[in-house]
Formats: structure tokens, sequence, C-alpha cells
């Protein structure tokens, strides 16, 4: 699907593990509602009313990312309405699901041992699942929140960690658009 695009973060190498540091340090918990919806997640901050220091650190290196996401899609203003980490070992998963109330969900792979275990997606018009083959550690994808999603059962013996967040966009940048001013 042409709706999800890859960016690839330019100093990843340089902030993984400062990234991984802020993260462990974080409160957090373990989401195991695997017989009721199919999810283990071993350690994420989703449901914590905390700040979230990594979030800074990243978004202040991500200049030129915003930009292109405000050009793209001719808004003037991007908002995070949400931001979250998880980290899956081996077995964990994330079971089908799609991101209410906000226009566009990015996944930051802090930790990826292959691309097969990275976001899958169904599109609802071929009725198949897809992933993103040529993703790899460093990465960050950006799509659609309404899109059926999921992050599958997590094969490797590695850790993955992800950075998560949400955007709404702001007004029409009218300049962008044929007519506009």
């Amino acid at each position: 699907m042409d709706l999800i695009w890859k960016y690839s973060y330019k100093n990843h190498n340089e902030k993984k593990q400062i990234l991984l540091d802020v993260i462990d340090k974080c409160n957090s918990e373990t989401i195991d509602t695997l017989q009721s919806n199919g999810d283990l997640i071993s350690k994420t901050d989703y449901y914590q009313d905390v700040s979230r220091p990594y979030m800074n650190i990243l978004l202040n290196d991500l200049e030129d990312f915003r930009q292109h996401l405000l050009n793209y899609h001719c808004c003037s203003s991007l908002k995070v309405v949400g931001s979250w980490f998880q980290q899956y070992y081996k077995n964990d998963i994330h079971n089908w699901h799609f991101h209410a109330s906000c226009n566009l969900s990015v996944v930051y792979f802090l930790e990826l041992d292959s691309f097969k275990d990275s976001t899958e997606f169904f599109d609802i018009s071929t009725r198949k699942c897809f992933q993103i083959e040529d993703v790899k550690e460093g990465d960050i994808i950006v799509f659609p929140s309404l899109i059926p999603h999921r992050s599958p059962e997590n094969k490797s013996e590695k850790r993955k960690s992800i950075i998560s967040f949400n955007l709404n966009f702001g007004q029409v940048n009218m300049n962008l658009l044929p007519g506009g001013s």
C-alpha cells in the first residue's frame, strides 16, 4: 500500500543506547491478555500516566521528518496525541488493532532483528496481510491510523523495542494546494 511509508532515522546509531537507557528507567508494566485478546507485551508504558523523556530526545532530532510530514500531507501543524514504548521478548505479540481518534500512527524500530518481526498490516481492499520487507532497525514507518495492524509473534531470541506515537493534523496549508494562498 502506498499509504505506508518508511523514513530512515539518520541518528539511530548515535541515539539507540541513549534511548534504551532512558526507557530502562521508565515506569512500565507487562500486558498479558493472551487468553482474552491475544496480547503479550513484556514491557510498555502505554497505560502509565507518566512523562516520556525518550520522546523529547527523539522528536528534537526529527525536524526533517516533521517537515516532510507537513509538506506531504499539506498541513500547517502536527500534534502528538499519544506516545509509548513497547518491548517484545520471544513469543510476545500485540494482536490486530487500529488507533482511534488520530490521523497517523508512527512506529520507530529501536531494536529489530528481522523485518519478519516488524509491524504487519491488513489491506482491507485485498483482504491480505503484508509487511514492509525492507524495514530494518532504525527505520520509522508512518501509516494512517485506521489501517488494521499488529506486532506479530516475536520469533527471535532478541528483544524488539519500538517507540510509537500518534499524530493529528492541524489546518490545511493552503499554500501547498492549487488555488490556495
